[in-house]
């Protein structure tokens, strides 16, 4: 399984990190900062570590590699997250190495170019992936708890909430690219197709209810 994190982002890991996943058939989950970094329709993305699709394959998962990733508490849930022993973790900050979760192996890298090489010395391994039916599996889980609003307009009206998704997609969107406010934003199963789209309420936060996001909101 593969982890990826702000550092990943930054780092516009993004298409190193898709092409990995393809390769091993791996499963790919991200941090809050990172959600969208693959996008959330691709085969191998299970969106947020936390959410049900991540949660459903993290319980079969033997091994991860983390790329940019500071598994911090929120992320973790105060660290109640279940983190393969078998953890590789990549961050082109030293310090950040095993410093919450005990790694096997740290690399202390850029994670673009990390990855890429990692890629790349794999490519020419024989390797066997047992996530196909497992990714399928996890692909379908839905939240225990979902958003009452938008599953309750999924479920009795689906035809116009997927009509108003496009509409606001395609019509106000810049490039095909929307930006979504969420109140509950690590359990919120909300997809993204684009990194850097996300805006959470919160008092640390630029988005919700503050001003900002409600200027972003009018405009």
């Amino acid at each position: 399984m593969i982890l990826a994190g702000g550092g990943a982002l930054w780092a516009n890991a993004g298409e190193e990190i898709r092409r990995l996943a393809q390769l091993l058939d791996a499963p790919v989950i991200t941090t809050l900062n990172a959600k969208g970094l693959l996008d959330e329709r691709e085969p191998w993305s299970l969106g947020h570590g936390r959410s049900a699709r991540a949660r459903t394959a993290l319980s079969h998962a033997d091994a991860m590699l983390a790329v940019g990733c500071r598994f911090s508490e929120v992320f973790t849930d105060w660290r109640r997250m279940s983190i393969p022993k078998s953890l590789v973790q990549i961050d082109l900050d030293p310090e950040q190495i095993g410093v919450n979760y005990p790694v096997t192996i740290g690399i202390v890298a850029d994670a673009r170019a990390a990855v890429a090489m990692l890629g790349q010395a794999l490519a020419s391994l024989p390797r066997a992936s047992s996530w196909g039916p497992l990714l399928a599996q996890a692909r379908a889980a839905r939240q225990a708890k979902p958003e009452w609003l938008i599953e309750t307009l999924r479920e009795e009206l689906p035809d116009e909430t997927a009509r108003l998704h496009r509409r606001l997609r395609n019509g106000l969107s810049h490039a095909g690219r929307l930006a979504v406010l969420w109140a509950s934003p690590v359990l919120l199963p909300v997809e993204l197709h684009h990194p850097r789209l996300g805006l959470s309420r919160g008092p640390w936060r630029g988005g919700g209810a503050h001003r900002p996001g409600r200027r972003l909101g009018e405009r």
